[in-house]
């Protein structure tokens, strides 16, 4: 992950990450400039289009390592 994104008052992209690995887009982004957090602190806008997602595919396997993690901690 390149870059760290963060939300703050915004509409969020919103994915269903399902276990067969295919992602659905439920809702994109509705922002032309998102958040992220730089490596070497604080906080930066970058501008973006409607037509390209804020999460690329790399960020959706981060996020599907983390739920993994959390499931099997819990069980």
């Amino acid at each position: 992950m390149g870059r760290v994104r963060a939300v703050e008052g915004q509409a969020a992209e919103t994915y269903l990450l399902k276990a067969s690995g295919h992602d659905i887009l439920l809702a994109p982004a509705r922002e032309a400039r998102f958040s992220v957090l730089p490596q070497t602190g604080g906080l930066a806008r970058v501008a973006t289009s409607f037509e390209k997602p804020v999460l690329d595919e790399s960020d959706r396997l981060a996020l599907r390592l983390m739920a993994k993690e959390i499931r099997d901690k819990l069980s």
